[in-house]
């Protein structure tokens, strides 16, 4: 059953989630699967140092 999850404990949601999907300003800005889901710093990077 899909499921919109909000947050930033990567750990958590390494242990839960089957694809990850980044939404920037209302729009999916990329996907991943869990083996591909950085740690927190890298997913923070990706967040926030490449885009702004």
């Amino acid at each position: 059953m899909p499921i919109i999850l909000i947050d930033q404990d990567v750990g958590f949601l390494e242990q839960i989630i089957d694809t990850l999907y980044l939404f920037d300003h209302g729009r999916i800005s990329g996907r991943m699967t869990r083996d591909e889901m950085p740690d927190h710093d890298g997913l923070m990077a990706l967040l926030f140092e490449e885009h702004h």
